[in-house]
């Protein structure tokens, strides 16, 4: 890949990031306003726990998740980004109880399934991280980070070397893949789903890095389906 081609895959992504943080700080600053106007809708303490979350402002969004939860225990989504969130404050079992949880509520949530063979792989347990990232692969086939970490574990099971390294750019990159390349399909199925949990900045991120991906490719109708979907993401509506 050519410096000019990193580049203009690269400038698409940084603005993606920078708005990103923009948004999310707009996002925890209305959304508080709202609350004191709703103080019992869920949706609102989601989507504020959300945004704390992209600030890394965890120990926040962890009691905005578990206010969400409280008001309404039935949504997946709010599960799924409180488990992220107890994994990223180092609370383990408490991450896989959720993802769990997740998965329960909605069986076909692949990004569960991904998040929980992480964490079941940083606990050691190799043979259930196995498991997840394969229902994760049967889910949607072209997932970057199910693949991944599918690989990853099925290799040491079989003692055989994997760059590891480039699993944990994915990780904590999560869904991003571990370099500027990728599957332009599987960054827009990230947005629509990024969409439907009200994840607008996650959303717009992923259309950037498809958008750029399908320019390079010379595909316009994936461009198409992108600008489609960016504009509903705009209008705070699921593509």
């Amino acid at each position: 890949m050519t410096v000019l081609i990193e580049y203009e895959l690269a400038v698409p992504l940084f603005k993606a990031i920078q708005m990103e943080m923009a948004e999310a700080q707009n996002n925890r600053n209305r959304t508080t306003k709202l609350i004191q106007q709703e103080p019992n809708n869920a949706s609102l303490y989601f989507s504020r726990g959300a945004a704390q979350f992209k600030l890394s402002e965890l120990q926040a969004a962890l009691q905005d998740f578990n206010q969400a939860i409280q008001l309404n225990s039935q949504d997946a989504d709010f599960y799924y980004l409180r488990g992220y969130t107890r994994y990223r404050l180092n609370d383990k079992p408490g991450a896989i109880k959720d993802f769990t949880e997740a998965i329960r509520l909605q069986p076909e949530l692949g990004d569960a399934y991904v998040a929980r063979a992480l964490v079941q792989y940083d606990t050691g347990n190799k043979q259930e991280a196995l498991k997840d990232a394969t229902q994760a692969v049967n889910i949607n086939a072209e997932e970057y980070n199910a693949k991944l970490i599918h690989d990853l574990v099925s290799a040491e099971l079989q003692n055989q070397e994997f760059t590891r390294a480039s699993l944990g750019v994915c990780l904590y990159g999560c869904g991003s893949g571990p370099s500027l390349g990728g599957n332009p399909n599987a960054f827009y199925r990230g947005a629509t789903a990024r969409s439907r949990r009200g994840d607008w900045t996650g959303a717009r991120s992923q259309l950037s890095r498809a958008e750029a991906l399908y320019k390079r490719n010379g595909d316009q109708a994936g461009s198409v389906r992108v600008q489609s979907c960016r504009g509903r993401v705009q209008r705070r509506q699921s593509c």
